[in-house]
């Protein structure tokens, strides 16, 4: 179970160039904003190794706390001439900005989500760089618990009707893959990376969007790694996403 958000309401810090967004439940300010360099964190030997991806993201493991940095950074072409700068239109168009706050909306609304920590920009000039902190769930992507054989209907269908709650609160997630879901010990599931994600009014259009991009990432899967994802599978997670009922939608 998630643990219930605090009361305090999240602050903002400026230092020069740089703006920190924190939940002062759990972020020391005096850590800020120096807790974004995964540097500071291996001098404290909290830093464990790098998680998978592009190499932007980190674990911050500690008696204390268990947490996730990741630095935002492009992929495909683009990455070869601006890998991590993105242009500035304000902050509140920054990308950690925006996923700080709709994970912040999506986890009081006790949605399965990574509860966010901190959110950095720094400014330079007419572009930026950002982090995210958010803290870390005890599981495997469903992508890893596929690689370690088949799954049992019911967890297809509890992701399908997992994935349905968050459309029906209107949440379009920007890349809903085999990668952006996690399975606890119960193979309960969980959505991350909500990168560019939004709300928006409930459509048919973008869900099956949505559907169709993990559809493509699981075959890809099944195609590069010998992974067995049949067609049972997917139908067993389309019953699950139509396991609930629209009258309990919202817009």
């Amino acid at each position: 179970m998630q643990m219930r958000p605090g009361d305090a309401r999240p602050r903002v810090k400026r230092c020069g160039s740089v703006i920190v967004l924190y939940d002062p439940d759990l972020v020391d300010e005096s850590w800020l904003p120096e807790c974004f360099d995964p540097a500071w964190w291996s001098q404290r030997g909290s830093l464990q190794s790098p998680l998978g991806g592009r190499g932007s993201a980190w674990e911050i493991d500690s008696p204390e706390l268990s947490w996730v940095l990741r630095a935002y950074c492009r992929g495909g072409l683009i990455r070869h001439f601006s890998y991590d700068h993105y242009l500035w239109l304000g902050l509140q168009q920054t990308r950690s900005w925006r996923e700080w706050w709709l994970l912040y909306w999506l986890f009081r609304q006790r949605l399965p989500v990574p509860r966010p920590i901190a959110a950095m920009v720094a400014r330079h000039g007419y572009y930026y760089t950002a982090a995210l902190i958010t803290r870390k769930i005890e599981a495997v992507t469903l992508a890893e618990a596929l690689a370690q054989g088949p799954l049992p209907e019911r967890t297809w269908f509890g992701i399908g009707e997992n994935i349905r709650h968050f459309h029906g609160m209107g949440i379009d997630h920007a890349d809903l893959n085999a990668h952006n879901i996690l399975l606890d010990s119960r193979h309960d599931s969980y959505l991350l990376d909500f990168d560019k994600s939004r709300r928006r009014r409930p459509k048919d259009f973008w869900r099956k969007r949505n559907l169709r991009r993990l559809k493509r990432s699981l075959l890809k899967l099944r195609e590069n790694r010998s992974i067995a994802v049949g067609t049972q599978d997917w139908q067993a997670l389309l019953e699950g996403y139509g396991s609930i009922a629209c009258s309990k939608e919202k817009e």
